[in-house]
């Protein structure tokens, strides 16, 4: 397990990339959630990514995006071991519950999200 010292990028994919696969597993410690896992300069592409992030910390309920873009693409994600976390819940009105989560939610079926 890698212990964070600074927002530095764990892994960062430079401008001129092209990568057409690629798996990554990182395992952080991370007390104040201050690192960037991955960084994709302006111009990265990434066409397949399987991503797993073991980001542990001393903050409870609380995430952040592990990835960071700056104009960098990644065609095709796919989480593994790492879903969105639970934030918050807010009641908006008497029928509506609005939930928040460390990441967004895409899905045509928000039950299964």
């Amino acid at each position: 397990m890698a212990k964070v010292f600074d927002d530095h990028p764990i892994l960062r994919i430079g401008p001129d990339a092209k990568v057409e696969m690629m798996t990554a597993e990182l395992n952080l410690y991370d007390p104040i959630l201050q690192a960037v896992p991955l960084k994709l300069d302006k111009g990265a592409r990434i066409e397949r990514l399987r991503f797993t992030v073991n980001w542990k910390g001393n903050i409870v309920d609380q995430g952040k995006n592990p990835i960071a873009s700056l104009g960098g693409v990644i065609d095709q994600l796919q989480w593994i071991d790492t879903p969105p976390l639970f934030v918050a819940a807010e009641r908006s009105n008497d029928h509506v519950i609005v939930v928040t989560f460390s990441q967004f939610i895409k899905a045509i079926d928000l039950v299964q999200a």
